[in-house]
């Protein structure tokens, strides 16, 4: 097989593997919508979902559901919100009580987890004390989003090897992409901004950072569902990918 057919080949079973992952995702997305729309009143034809900031999966899976919820039901609108992240999320319903009847909002575990020790320590840079019940609808996919890092230097090979480096994280609102890192690396390495240089630049900022030498290594994710046979890769790790750099993995 020439060089030609295989890079062919490779080209079609990634299509292949995207039509896939989309659809199990979609299909993911449309029993929890069918959820949420059982759980409003009737008469809400528009629903907000907070979501969370630019070149996050969760708000490329929501536009991708929006536009498919409109051709099955023309009447349901779901918009989907640019935010600050999974904790801006929980803080701004939590003090926006008028929200609360027709917005939806992103999470994950972590903040799950968590949220009950907002403002207190060692939570306290990331999430809010915040006193209202919700209710879970439905969950997604599984993520490992903030617990491994990407970069171009090959004598980057371990957590310990980032001290004293620029490291790329996402936004301090961002459970995943910004708190979880900061915390891996304080706790379990005892890296912070004392011996190290942490920018938190949000997601879709990083991929340019890295490879622009802006950076030394960038804080990346990866979703998967349950069963982990579909995989649905961060758009940093699409955009990395494009530039034919070498990437290597940091992982715990």
């Amino acid at each position: 097989m020439s060089a030609e057919q295989k890079k062919m080949n490779f080209k079609i079973q990634k299509e292949m593997t995207m039509k896939r992952n989309c659809r199990f995702f979609g299909q993911m997305m449309i029993i929890g919508m069918t959820i949420i729309s059982i759980s409003f009143s009737a008469s809400a034809a528009d629903i907000d979902i907070l979501a969370c900031p630019e070149g996050c999966t969760t708000l490329a899976i929501s536009m991708y559901l929006s536009r498919e919820i409109q051709k099955s039901d023309p009447e349901f609108h779901l918009n989907p919100k640019t935010t600050e992240g999974y904790l801006y999320n929980l803080a701004e319903m939590g003090r926006n009580s008028a929200l609360w009847k027709t917005t939806v909002f992103g999470t994950n575990d972590d903040v799950l987890i968590f949220a009950p020790q907002g403002g207190k320590d060692p939570f306290t840079k990331f999430i809010p004390q915040v006193n209202a019940k919700f209710k879970l609808l439905y969950g997604l996919l599984w993520e490992v989003t903030g617990h491994y890092f990407i970069t171009t230097d090959p004598k980057l090979k371990t957590y310990s090897d980032l001290k004293g480096k620029k490291l790329g994280l996402g936004l301090v609102t961002q459970s995943d992409w910004g708190m979880n890192p900061t915390l891996d690396l304080k706790y379990g390495y005892s890296i912070s901004h004392e011996n190290a240089e942490l920018f938190y630049l949000g997601p879709a900022k990083l991929g340019k950072a890295l490879l622009n030498q802006e950076v030394d290594a960038i804080v990346a994710g990866l979703g998967a569902e349950p069963n982990f046979r579909s995989w649905l890769p961060s758009l940093i790790l699409s955009e990395l990918k494009k530039s034919d750099k070498p990437l290597y993995y940091i992982g715990q």
